[in-house]
Parts: structure tokens; sequence; C-alpha cells
């Protein structure tokens, strides 16, 4: 797995802001989607959850977005920001983060764009498949 980084001026530890994960030999990218979203939750969290495309399509017709959204949703309160309820790698109620499939690419993105305008172009992502 490989990732993509970002240090903010104010200092910290870098955020990570993109994860480049492998799909299996022969695996849909559907199925691995699952697979990598159910080996990162909890258990009893990720039953309650399932795979939905992200509610922003990409500019780009060929890729696809993706995002893990609650089976049944909870109630929301009007004055609190919940906590995400499908956990760190589905919908996050307060930013933006998704799953990200290329054509023909055997690797999948998890994008964290952030609640504002990101610092980098996630509109333009690409995976690219080696020559052979």
């Amino acid at each position: 797995m490989g990732a993509v980084f970002v240090r903010y001026s104010d200092g910290g530890t870098p955020d990570r802001v993109i994860d480049v994960l492998d799909l299996l030999p022969n695996e849909s990218a559907e199925a691995g989607l699952r697979r990598i979203f159910a080996a990162r939750t909890k258990k009893s969290v990720a039953s309650k959850c399932k795979l939905v495309p992200y509610e922003e399509p990409s500019p780009r017709p060929d890729v696809k977005r993706y995002t893990f959204v609650p089976k049944v949703r909870p109630p929301l309160h009007p004055d609190e920001v919940p906590d995400p309820p499908c956990g760190p790698w589905g919908d996050a109620p307060d930013g933006i983060q998704y799953f990200e499939v290329h054509p023909a690419a055997r690797k999948v993105l998890f994008v964290r764009a952030g609640q504002d305008e990101p610092l980098f172009d996630e509109q333009t992502l690409r995976l690219f498949t080696p020559a052979k």
C-alpha cells in the first residue's frame, strides 16, 4: 500500500490524504472495496454499512467513486457533527472522502479531500497500468 501525505505549514505530523490499495488477482473493484473496508473497520460497525456510489460523481466518466454509508441512517442532531457512522473508511459527515476506481487498474484509491478546498487537485488523480 502506498500513500500521499500533506504537511501543513503550522507543523505537526503529516496527514494522510490518499491511500493506494491493491486489489487481489481477478477481484472486482466492488468486491475489493468491500474487503478493504471490512479489514479496516470494526466488524460491529462494518456489518451495519453498505457500499454505494459517492454522492458527487467523478467529473471523469471512466472513473467511479464509492463510499460506505449506514444501511439505516441514524438520526441527526442539528447542533453537533456526529462521528462517521461507518468509521474512518466510510462516509464522513464533516468532510469529503471516498474510494476511487480507475479502469483497468489493479489498485484503488481512498481519497481524503477534507472539509474545504483540498491542497491538491483530487479531480485529476490517475492510476496507470504499467506497460508489459
